[in-house]
């Protein structure tokens, strides 16, 4: 980031692998990549149900860049820096150990940071499991020490 130093984040996308995400989160977010608006220090953890590897969950996110993106097309070494950043996690906002797992890739993810990081949680799911995601985003919160949750 330019001028200011802002504080780590990490952005919890649930529904990571939808069509919110794909068209609008993502683009929106490397976007703010391309124009120094991000820390340094940041992650985006993706979850969503479908089994996905990383490169294949950046790929998907590379495909929605290169087509809804306002930048046009990412250039290549402009998106390896972005994607490096990108993690992806399946998870079933339903099952109950969803949240433990979550967690613990939100302490993995901001430990060799030296500040703490502010955690984000998107909600692109339908709003039928906002209520589920919510919980999930509590738990997570309140077994994360070093959280500051922003829903």
């Amino acid at each position: 980031m330019s001028d200011v130093q802002a504080n780590p984040v990490i952005f919890v996308v649930f529904g990571a692998t939808g069509d919110l995400n794909w068209r609008k989160v993502n683009p929106a977010l490397y976007n703010l990549y391309l124009d120094s608006w991000l820390p340094d220090q940041f992650a985006i953890l993706g979850t969503g149900r479908s089994e996905y590897s990383n490169e294949d969950f950046r790929k998907k996110l590379l495909d929605g860049v290169n087509r809804f993106s306002r930048s046009g097309k990412a250039e290549k070494g402009s998106w390896d820096a972005f994607a490096k950043h990108i993690v992806y996690q399946a998870a079933d906002i339903q099952d109950d150990a969803a949240f433990t797992r979550l967690g613990k890739t939100i302490r993995e993810l901001g430990q060799d940071w030296e500040q703490e990081p502010t955690v984000i949680f998107y909600l692109a799911v339908a709003s039928e499991f906002f209520l589920s995601s919510l919980k999930i985003s509590k738990e997570i919160s309140l077994t994360v020490l070093l959280i500051t949750p922003r829903l």
